[in-house]
């Protein structure tokens, strides 16, 4: 009995890490957004900038 209880703990354990880790992967495409859109905003500064330039 204290065998197969073994097993099951390790398990559990092993799922709740499995869980862990997708969340840190969520939590980095959420990074990665943001800093698509900082990008995407200088960009458009930078042409803005430009255009005055030009005129």
């Amino acid at each position: 009995m204290k065998i197969f209880n073994a097993m099951e703990q390790q398990q559990q354990q092993q799922q709740q890490q499995q869980q862990q880790q997708q969340q840190q992967q969520q939590q980095q495409q959420q990074q990665q957004q943001q800093q698509q859109q900082q990008q995407q905003q200088q960009q458009r500064g930078k042409v803005t900038s430009r255009s005055r330039y030009e005129e």
